[in-house]
């Protein structure tokens, strides 16, 4: 997936009734990709970074960056689901340190100020990671520079272009849907494509990689 999402190839992907992989689960995989691959082969992500270190690319956080653009997965790429230990800020509770992790997926947040909130995955848009405010902004900042150029776009148009890729993903997903396929009935689909108010990309090559849960289909 890496090579479809720097040379611009479309990833299409469709939602497996029943198949017990969400979009969330998705989400959770690209984001933690040494957490939780090694799980799922023990040898795959010292492959990837072995491939992709030729390239120039040194931190697994550009990799997963990439693909979740890319890929449309996400409105940004700012790092709401957060690990423990991490530091946060919030409008009304200000800064804090995110402690256990809850078996429902939610978190606890215990703020300087002393007090204690668990956040689900629907208000966890609430906290804003501090890395991407007060701590390392240089080194941020140079980030979502070196994610640009793989993706072959401005800086200015990435936070735009993030959030109608991901409008169009959603769509998508909400009109295809995986049905049992009858003998010698084909599977009918549309391509995910990139989007936003302009374009930078070159029109797509006439192929692209069908994702289906943890597993791809070239």
């Amino acid at each position: 997936m890496w090579e479809a999402a720097v040379m611009q190839v479309p990833i299409v992907i469709f939602p497996v009734s029943g198949g017990g992989w969400t979009l969330d689960d998705a989400v959770a995989l690209l984001r933690d990709l040494m957490g939780q691959m090694p799980a799922r082969n023990a040898t795959c992500m010292d492959e990837v970074m072995a491939h992709v270190k030729k390239q120039g690319v040194m931190d697994v956080r550009e990799v997963e960056d990439v693909l979740l653009a890319h890929m449309g997965l996400v409105p940004t790429l700012r790092r709401a689901d957060l690990a423990v230990g991490a530091r946060v800020s919030h409008p009304k509770h200000g800064p804090g340190t995110v402690g256990e992790l809850m078996g429902d997926g939610s978190k606890s947040v215990q703020f300087d100020s002393g007090d204690d909130h668990r956040y689900n995955r629907s208000s966890l848009h609430e906290l804003t990671p501090l890395e991407d405010s007060d701590e390392e902004p240089s080194a941020l900042a140079e980030h979502y520079k070196r994610v640009c150029a793989h993706l072959k776009l401005d800086e200015a148009d990435l936070s735009l272009w993030l959030a109608e890729h991901h409008k169009v993903v959603e769509h998508q997903l909400s009109v295809l849907s995986w049905q049992s396929c009858k003998p010698r009935r084909p599977i009918e689909a549309s391509p995910v494509v990139p989007c936003g108010p302009r374009d930078p990309r070159p029109a797509a090559p006439p192929r692209c990689l069908l994702t289906q849960g943890p597993r791809t289909i070239r």
